[in-house]
């Protein structure tokens, strides 16, 4: 709003110059005027960088906002950290897909289990994997413009439930509670999948 302003006030003085109507001879105004000129010219381009800045975000969270929607989103995980405090940074790879009525989750673990199992006896008991079309999901927005998502598998024993809680700008912090192991928390970003 100020650029316009600033604009609209550069277009008159320039146009009364022109017409005659202000006398710019070597007088107090002429100096300051083309002192002041090239401040305004690079204030109104700032402004304008700054509103094409403004739009590129807004864009971006009204994508994701779509993708969230209409459940077409994937998580990839760029840190993990076990219940009890150990972090360990990932190398890619790990995600959590959602593409309408079907979530595959592919995530590492690597805390304790609450009852003995077969670690190790497949890729399965080595991680967070699994494909399926039954689960339940709920998006509530926060005051701040995220969301926080609730998905709940049905069958999964390595995930019961599994909560995102997502900002306006796509970073993400993603819980895993199982009802066999230890939770797990991992951060990464959010990125819709949504196609227009």
């Amino acid at each position: 709003m100020l650029a316009g302003a600033l604009v609209i006030f550069i277009a008159l003085v320039t146009v009364s110059f022109q017409a005659g109507i202000i006398n710019f001879n070597k007088t107090f105004y002429m100096k300051t005027y083309s002192l002041l000129l090239p401040f305004l010219t690079i204030l109104c381009l700032q402004s304008s960088a700054q509103s094409n800045s403004d739009q590129a975000k807004q864009s971006s969270h009204q994508k994701l906002k779509r993708g969230i929607d209409a459940k077409q989103f994937h998580f990839l995980a760029t840190s993990a950290t076990t219940s009890k405090g150990r972090t360990a940074q990932l190398t890619g790879g790990y995600f959590i897909f959602l593409g309408g009525d079907s979530l595959t989750v592919e995530l590492p673990f690597f805390g304790t289990a609450n009852q003995s199992s077969h670690y190790g006896a497949s890729k399965e008991d080595a991680g967070i994997n699994f494909h399926t079309h039954q689960f339940s999901y709920k998006a509530d927005t926060t005051k701040k413009g995220g969301w926080d998502i609730t998905i709940q598998p049905d069958g999964q024993s390595s995930a019961s439930r599994i909560y995102l809680s997502i900002s306006s700008t796509g970073s993400c912090r993603t819980t895993v509670i199982s009802n066999v192991r230890s939770n797990m928390t991992f951060y990464g970003n959010v990125l819709s999948n949504f196609k227009d």
